[in-house]
C-alpha cells in the first residue's frame, strides 16, 4: 500500500493512524533555506550521514523484498557519505570556487534557540543540535540485529556526495527549502 500524507508533527492521532496502515515509513521534515550564508555550529565534532533520495528509494525496495531484513533494523549509512558539516561545505567550495560567508554559532547559542524560539524554529534548532553536536544519527556500532544497506547489497553502487555535488554543478536542481 502506498500512502502519502502531509501534515503537522502535532497531529498525533493522524500520524499514529497512518503508521498502523503501512509497513515502511520514510519521514521527511522540511526546513527553511539560507541562500547567502551558512551557519556553522562551532561545536561540530561529529559526522553525519548524507544520502541521495534515489539511493534510499532503491535500497528500500530491496529491503522490503528481502527475507534477511524481516524484523531487522536496516541502517542507511554509506561510508563515503559520512561527512562533517565543515567537510561538506569545504567540498562544495572546492568544486565551485565560491567561498561562503560563514557565521559561527556557539553550541550554547544553539541550545538557547531550542529553548526560546517559537515553533517550528525551535524544532529546527533542536534537529541541528542533535545531528551535528550530539551526533544522534551516527552510532559507530551496529547492534547485534542491525543491518547496513550498502553491506547488504554491495552490487548496488550508491551515489556518493562527491558525485552528487558534480551533478549539482552541471544540472543544478531548482532551489527548494533544503537548508537550515
Amino acid at each position: 500500500m502506498y500512502v502519502r500524507k502531509q501534515g503537522e508533527l502535532k497531529e498525533y492521532e493522524t500520524i499514529v493512524a497512518i503508521l498502523r496502515q503501512v509497513d515502511i515509513v520514510i519521514s521527511l521534515l522540511p526546513f527553511s533555506q539560507v541562500l547567502d550564508q551558512i551557519h556553522i555550529i562551532e561545536a561540530v565534532k561529529v559526522t553525519a550521514p548524507f544520502t541521495y533520495e534515489e539511493d534510499i528509494a532503491n535500497y528500500t525496495i530491496r529491503v522490503a523484498n528481502d527475507p534477511r531484513t524481516c524484523n531487522k533494523i536496516v541502517i542507511y549509512r554509506m561510508q563515503k557519505n559520512i561527512l562533517s558539516q565543515i567537510e561538506l561545505i569545504s567540498l562544495w567550495e572546492k568544486k565551485t570556487g565560491k567561498y561562503f560567508k560563514k557565521v559561527h554559532v556557539p553550541e550554547e547559542e544553539l541550545v538557547k534557540l531550542t529553548e526560546t524560539s517559537p515553533f517550528p524554529d525551535n524544532v529546527r534548532a533542536s534537529i541541528l543540535h542533535g545531528l551535528f553536536v550530539k551526533g544522534d544519527l551516527v552510532n559507530d556500532e551496529l547492534r547485534e540485529n542491525d543491518l547496513e544497506a550498502s553491506s547488504l547489497y554491495p552490487d548496488y553502487k550508491y551515489t556518493t556526495i562527491d558525485q552528487l555535488l558534480d551533478v549539482f554543478l552541471v544540472d543544478p536542481p531548482k532551489p527548494a527549502l533544503a537548508t537550515f
